[in-house]
């Protein structure tokens, strides 16, 4: 464990590894007593919990590493069908990102960095 904070200090300073959404603990426990809680479609809409955030920032990183994968494969691919199918998944990510982006900046929560910029231009598999 030693070893791996170690490891996790360096790459947090050197800013390639970002930390989760970070919420700090309340002073006292509130209980859910209504059923407004559950259904915020109706009224006023309620902040999200840390299950809720922890889970949209999980997802968020998935729909990231899949829009690296799919633009990386994207390039070398040589069929011209399994190319339009990527794009097609790639349109679905884009949206996803943009909705995750959405909840978490409303939520006024960070959201991770995109691995765009990691990606080299090359088209040799």
């Amino acid at each position: 464990m030693d070893i791996y904070n170690k490891s996790i200090n360096i790459l947090l300073a050197k800013e390639v590894y970002e930390r989760a959404p970070y919420f700090s603990t309340p002073q006292k426990a509130e209980f859910i007593t209504d059923l407004e809680y559950l259904i915020d479609i109706i009224g006023k809409k309620r902040p999200l919990n840390s299950i809720e955030a922890g889970n949209i920032y999980f997802n968020f990183k998935k729909s990231i590493l899949a829009k690296g994968l799919l633009i990386g494969f994207q390039q070398v691919v040589k069929n011209k069908e399994v190319h339009e199918f990527m794009e097609k998944g790639l349109d679905v990510i884009k949206k996803h990102i943009g909705i995750y982006s959405s909840i978490l900046h409303e939520e006024n929560l960070h959201s991770p960095r995109l691995l765009d910029t990691q990606i080299t231009n090359s088209v040799l598999s």
